[in-house]
């Protein structure tokens, strides 16, 4: 598994000379809290590129929760440093393939997330990006070993 990045400008980042993927469910889970603080900063990066996002990921914590790949794979992300080093959504989907699995239009559990994601875009006045519907992107749910630690980590 990949876990550094060691190309571009990463004067910004905590690791300032490199960009580390999360490694533990812990991790993800600080960033999916992280990134529900966004109905608070409406005047970040991360809010007015909302619409952009088209791989999403669910967590069934804190009354179900979600966050997109770019946000969640890459470790100590927030609201305020989001945008401030070179990543790419499609390297963390590589590394959070281990914690989940993909769901697209037509599955049960798409038709049962995908009105709920779009509830949470609909209250922070934003749309979910169409890729999510048509297949390129996804919602991703939590696979059985995740499901595990959470409920042995209540």
């Amino acid at each position: 598994m990949i876990n550094e990045i060691e190309d571009g400008d990463f004067s910004c980042t905590p690791a300032a000379d490199a960009i580390l993927f999360v490694e533990n469910y812990n991790e993800i889970i600080t960033n999916f809290r992280e990134f529900q603080k966004i109905d608070n900063h409406f005047d970040s990066v991360v809010y007015h590129r909302f619409a952009t996002f088209f791989h999403w990921y669910y967590l069934p914590i804190d009354d179900g929760i979600y966050a997109p790949s770019i946000f969640i794979g890459y470790k100590n992300t927030t609201i305020e440093n989001y945008p401030n080093f070179k990543r790419s959504g499609f390297d963390s989907e590589k590394v959070l393939k281990d914690y989940f699995f993909e769901t697209h239009k037509g599955d049960k559990d798409f038709l049962l997330h995908y009105p709920q994601l779009n509830q949470f875009a609909e209250e922070l006045g934003k749309k979910i990006n169409q890729r999510v519907k048509n297949g390129i992107g996804a919602i991703h749910l939590p696979n059985e070993k995740f499901i595990l630690f959470l409920q042995n980590n209540d």
